[in-house]
């Protein structure tokens, strides 16, 4: 049976214990909750390097626990090569709330530099830490041309998965840390990445993801569409949230988005030797098409989307059985 996110972040929890065993075991920080730091005032605009990366030292021993734990030794290449060097830099709040304009929650991962910058004045902003973390283990600096991290390549200033990586590492940083406190900081982004899940299969998304490698995601979609298809949806993903677009033209991404999924998924149903005349198939295509925009509606800057799931849904299932009139000769 498939495990939900709270499943998962239930499962993580219990390892909590663990954690604090290992911590005292190999006489480190030792904590008695999941970690959390003290509100501190800063005169300065930017800390030490040292000192920035003590406040978040159980974070850091924390996470790289947890991982360990949850990812085979071969998808944490980049992590290890990224955890000796990487530096975590302090800002006061005046600083914090400009940044807080352009990124969420304060928090940014500088690639090239290996540098995680985080509003240590604020409670939300300390905890994104568990998201940039994400950001440095999944970044391969040892590529030289472009950089890439998680399912986002950078080449030549442009920025190609965006959407798809913020969605998928807040996925992944609430997946096995929100029982911290950790919130959602893309949620538009976040839902569609885990309804792609639930197509790829999470072991797939999160080995590729750790690895940087979002070549094999691409080539995996490829079985249910075409390449141009696949990069429509990944650039639909990276502009949905354009403040250049109203409403209208958000609702218009999102249903495109929405059809490309559930079409996907039907098609992985099909090819699975499942018939899509069948009452209890046809039910769990639209348990799954519902599930996509459960939590989309009404959500702050975005207004409610307009799509027709119903609709979307009915058409893509009478178009692959329109594709394949042998497989549904009708009586």
């Amino acid at each position: 049976m498939r495990k939900d996110l709270s499943d998962v972040s239930m499962s993580v929890l219990n390892l909590y214990e663990e954690f604090i065993y290992y911590l005292i075991d190999n006489n480190k920080l030792s904590v008695s909750r999941a970690p959390k730091n003290k509100h501190t005032k800063l005169g300065d605009s930017i800390r030490s390097r040292n000192k920035a990366r003590d406040r978040f030292r159980d974070h850091i021993n924390y996470f790289e626990f947890i991982i360990r734990k949850r990812f085979p030794d071969e998808m944490l290449h980049n992590f290890d090569d990224n955890l000796s060097d990487f530096k975590i830099y302090g800002i006061c709040f005046q600083l914090g709330d400009v940044i807080k304009k352009i990124i969420k929650y304060a928090g940014k991962y500088q690639t090239k530099k290996n540098i995680i910058i985080i509003d240590i004045n604020d409670e939300e902003s300390r905890l994104s830490i568990f998201h940039e973390l994400f950001h440095m283990a999944s970044t391969n600096r040892m590529i030289t041309d472009r950089i890439q991290t998680g399912f986002s390549v950078i080449k030549n200033g442009v920025d190609t998965g965006k959407g798809l990586n913020e969605g998928y590492t807040d996925l992944l940083a609430h997946r096995y840390f929100g029982h911290t406190g950790y919130r959602i900081g893309y949620p538009l982004e976040y839902q569609y990445a885990y309804a792609l899940e639930r197509i790829v299969g999470q072991g797939k998304m999160e080995n590729w993801y750790m690895s940087a490698n979002p070549a094999l995601l691409v080539r995996e979609l490829e079985k249910y569409d075409s390449t141009d298809n696949i990069l429509y949806f990944i650039k639909l993903l990276d502009n949905i949230n354009d403040e250049e677009n109203n409403v209208v033209v958000r609702s218009t991404m999102a249903k495109d988005i929405t059809r490309m999924l559930i079409q996907w998924y039907t098609r992985k149903i099909f090819l699975s030797g499942e018939n899509l005349l069948h009452p209890y198939v046809v039910n769990n295509i639209y348990t799954y098409a519902w599930q996509i925009p459960a939590k989309i509606a009404n959500l702050d800057n975005y207004g409610s989307f307009n799509i027709d799931i119903n609709g979307i849904t009915n058409d893509v299932i009478n178009e692959i059985i329109r594709e394949n009139p042998h497989m549904y000769r009708r009586a």
